[in-house]
């Protein structure tokens, strides 16, 4: 899978989490289009970045515990979340352009 194409699905993970409409995680990963286990392993790679997670059965939707920031830029920052730090760069070479940064927040 390109670059790309993984932020593009973070993004939309972020965005239906904050909506609280994701639905179940087989609708989850429907919308996605992605299989119940790519899911899994998304989500457990938001968790890894400092997101708390939880599916609330009332909602029927995974919402974040605390308010949480993904963020997709092209500076060279760190990824913030919780107690975690990550730098991903991928290499300039593969880019014509400055590398893409993720970096994330939590307040």
């Amino acid at each position: 899978m390109s670059l790309l194409k993984y932020i593009n699905r973070v993004q939309r993970m972020h965005d239906l989490i904050t909506r609280e409409a994701t639905g179940s995680s087989e609708e989850f990963a429907s919308k996605l289009d992605i299989s119940k286990s790519m899911l899994m392993i998304d989500l457990g790679e938001l968790r890894e970045i400092g997101a708390e997670l939880e599916y609330c059965r009332i909602k029927r939707s995974y919402c974040y515990k605390r308010p949480f920031t993904f963020i997709v830029g092209r500076e060279n920052r760190q990824i913030i979340g919780g107690e975690n730090f990550y730098q991903f760069c991928p290499s300039p070479i593969a880019l014509d352009w400055q590398p893409l940064t993720l970096y994330c927040r939590d307040y």
